[in-house]
């Protein structure tokens, strides 16, 4: 059994790190710690681990293999970890149709 969510959360890594290319800093700049396709690519990896860690914890409830405390703890992250990735895909084309209503 996989959730639909961890396509979707490796579709919004792809779409990130395609849309987000940084310039290579200044030679005087400080270096930077990363780019914002990182972030969001990390973000995106987290959260579809989390997601799998969750999905593999109700697995193991049901076998009678996991506490409930475990399950729930681990469901609820993943639920917290989805809610952030919608929160971010709803950001991004917000601000992607933002852009798009510029005038030129």
């Amino acid at each position: 059994m996989t959730f639909p969510a961890l396509s979707a959360l490796s579709a919004l890594s792809s779409a990130a790190s395609a849309a987000f290319t940084t310039q290579a800093p200044a030679a005087d700049a400080a270096p930077a710690q990363g780019s914002f396709s990182e972030f969001l690519t990390r973000q995106a990896k987290d959260a579809a681990h989390a997601l799998g860690e969750a999905e593999t914890a109700a697995l193991d409830g049901v076998a009678g293999r996991a506490s409930l405390t475990e399950v729930a703890t681990k469901v609820m992250a993943a639920e917290r970890t989805l809610q952030t990735a919608i929160a971010l895909r709803d950001r991004f084309v917000s601000s992607l149709q933002e852009i798009s209503r510029i005038q030129i």
